[in-house]
């Protein structure tokens, strides 16, 4: 007989075979068939070593439970550890080991004897053959197919602390027996022959073979020898079959191209200034204005590699409007920066710097890049190099960039200094988000939170929420999001939900700050948090709680879950995180939004004060920082909020309106229009 827990859920349709075990609050969805001495929900080693010593009379008593979507297959002696994520149409050949933190997307094939070994990540419709092995921190995205034994690894002298996960991006091809050397990436529709072994990155689209592996040819040579062979074997047959895997492939593309199109950043943007722009009645010549950038750089950056190869990165700097001061913005290190976010994001951050009514205009930065993937040495010169690149267009009256997404203080630093030798004399206030000791402000590193603690306090009062007896939800648990728990758990807020990256918890007693930040700490997420039970970050979004804060990505609220939401008021930490779509179902459903250009503004507004303080070569104490703040958010919501109110719109509408006419009235007053 099996043993299922009675704190599991089970779809209906879903068999069981003898001996099986389902443990914790594992989810299973419908029409399952999960084999004979299969395990699912089994707890993971920090779990068990929790419990050492200790009396436990059932593995269910410590587990956190296994997510198995619809129609997934699981063959016999099959374990799934607690936290894993198994999408709809998984199926398992036997004895596969699936450890925790690991997601394994839609109609994926795991191959009998395959282990995938915790923290992976796997996309949909990928093939894996038995045999195969993937080490925590790998990636493989959508339609790969990994060949009989392929071995990945994740440290390149073992044993040692620093490990660097694979990834093997869209439609790649790796033979039998190949081996992935840790830190590796494996492009787009790359093939990997068997046997190989990769000791370094693998271009798109190109064949390599041999060890270690070299480049011999390109996917559409391997292709032709794929062509040449199955024709050999039958013509019929090789055209079905490749006609099927072109036709997936070109819906597949066709998918990506519309999801990148839907959700294009600059597109959106441009859409949230023409709907503001209709209801402000602008002449549509100054619309036109607004939609571009004043400027935008884009910038070759060459940088010797420790091992003394050359390899050139491509960076961006977009300068949107300065009609009311220097540009002002982030630099981002992202392998997934493009031109249009760039763009986009320098849009709003001159919304953003109006709504906080600061003397700046809005730019933004990036480089294309994984930062994980460089030292400390190889970081330096790829900083070094792109302020190098756009010293002519910065400067402290000019544009002052700031941290953004994989920067930091430390590369802020290299960025100062590295134009202050350009200039021959120190520069303090060309950038902001230095460290103290070099012109940094007190207080920078809370700024985000506490600025937007701030605004949920004035929107308390006008939505007569006592925050006292108030619940709260935390999508998201980076810098913004843990300390904006922190200071809401100050004002007496009950937080009841978190989440980061791996998942979430939900506890209705409330989560405790520091309990639940040093069981991050420890684990490296808020998931498996004791006395919490788990949610997805999906299902955070829709709980019934007062307040909501979305704190990590982008394209979280759509128009497929904004009529689930439940809080009265919604905060927005993270920039974007709601659709211009969800918007509306958000306003129709009496849902307060305070977006992002505000909610947020805590940051740039406490990079302005360092900003300050640079000019004057004179440093404020915490407490005159934290006093300068408050007044700044607490003056900007209530202008916003007189804004919605005369207009009759949403926060987001009354955020732009105000914003956009502070920028148009200089641009007019300056004789620009």
């Amino acid at each position: 007989m099996p043993y299922i827990s009675k704190r599991a859920s089970v779809g209906s349709g879903t068999k069981f075979e003898s001996e099986c075990a389902i443990y914790g609050e594992s989810v299973i969805g419908e029409r399952c068939f999960i084999g004979s001495f299969c395990t699912i929900g089994h707890p993971r080693r920090a779990s068990l070593l929790e419990h050492k010593g200790k009396p436990l009379s059932n593995l269910d008593e410590i587990s956190g439970g296994s997510r198995i979507g619809n129609d997934v297959v699981l063959r016999s002696h099959s374990v799934v550890y607690e936290l894993a994520t198994l999408e709809d149409g998984v199926e398992t050949g036997h004895f596969v080991l699936i450890r925790e933190e690991t997601k394994v997307g839609k109609r994926t094939r795991v191959g009998s004897y395959s282990v995938l070994d915790g923290k992976v990540s796997v996309g949909s419709q990928v093939s894996i053959q038995s045999g195969v092995y993937l080490p925590p921190g790998s990636v493989v995205e959508d339609e790969v197919f990994l060949g009989p034994f392929v071995t990945v690894t994740n440290d390149l002298y073992p044993p040692s602390p620093l490990v660097t996960g694979v990834k093997v991006e869209r439609g790649a091809v790796i033979g039998a027996r190949a081996i992935l050397l840790a830190g590796v990436t494996v492009g787009r529709e790359a093939v990997v022959a068997a046997g190989a072994v990769v000791t370094r990155d693998v271009e798109p689209e190109s064949f390599v073979m041999g060890v270690p592996a070299r480049k011999v040819g390109d996917r559409r040579s391997y292709e032709e020898k794929r062509k040449g062979f199955c024709k050999t074997s039958s013509d019929k047959a090789y055209t079905r079959v490749y006609a099927r895997s072109r036709e997936r492939k070109m819906v597949l593309e066709k998918s990506f191209a519309e999801k990148e199109q839907a959700y294009n950043p600059y597109q959106v943007a441009v859409e949230q200034l023409e709907r503001v722009a209709e209801i402000m009645k602008l002449d549509p010549s100054i619309v036109e204005i607004l939609k571009h950038p004043k400027r935008v750089v884009t910038v070759a950056i060459p940088v010797r590699m420790d091992d003394g190869t050359v390899r050139v990165f491509v960076g961006y700097r977009s300068q949107h409007n300065d009609a009311l001061g220097p540009f002002k913005g982030g630099v981002r290190f992202h392998p997934n920066v493009t031109l249009d976010e760039v763009k986009a994001l320098s849009m709003w951050m001159t919304w953003k710097c109006a709504v906080a009514g600061l003397p700046y205009g809005g730019g933004k930065g990036g480089v294309v890049v994984d930062p994980h993937k460089l030292s400390k040495a190889e970081l330096e010169r790829l900083s070094r190099g792109y302020f190098s690149a756009i010293a002519n267009v910065v400067g402290p009256y000019q544009d002052i960039p700031a941290p953004d997404v994989y920067t930091d203080a430390q590369v802020m630093s290299w960025f100062m200094d590295e134009y202050s030798k350009i200039k021959g004399y120190n520069v303090f206030g060309v950038v902001t988000g230095k460290p103290v000791a070099i012109g940094g402000s007190l207080g920078r590193d809370t700024a985000t939170a506490r600025g937007l603690s701030f605004v949920v306090e004035e929107a308390a009062k006008k939505l007569r929420i006592n925050l006292k007896e108030s619940s709260v939800a935390i999508q998201g648990y980076g810098n913004a999001g843990s300390y904006t728990h922190m200071f809401l758990e100050k004002l007496g807020a009950k937080v009841v939900a978190v989440s980061d990256s791996k998942g979430g918890i939900y506890s209705a007693q409330g989560l405790s700050y520091k309990d639940v930040m040093e069981h991050k700490k420890k684990t490296g997420s808020v998931v498996g948090f004791k006395g919490a039970k788990t949610i997805t970050n999906d299902e955070l979004l829709t709980l019934d709680v007062d307040i909501l804060v979305p704190a990590a990505l982008e394209n979280q609220i759509t128009q497929n879950n904004a009529a689930k939401v439940k809080a009265r008021l919604v905060v927005e930490a993270a920039n974007g995180p709601t659709t211009p779509e969800a918007d509306d179902i958000l306003y129709s459903e009496g849902v307060t939004v305070i977006p992002d250009i505000l909610a947020n503004s805590g940051g740039v507004t406490t990079s302005y004060l360092e900003w300050v303080q640079n000019i004057q070569g004179y440093y404020w104490s915490a407490e005159k920082v934290d006093e300068t703040l408050k007044e700044m958010m607490v003056r900007a919501f209530r202008a916003v909020w007189e804004t919605t109110q005369k207009y009759s719109v949403d926060m987001r509408k009354g955020a732009y309106i105000y914003a956009v006419g502070r920028v148009v009235e200089a641009m007019k007053l300056r004789g620009w229009i």
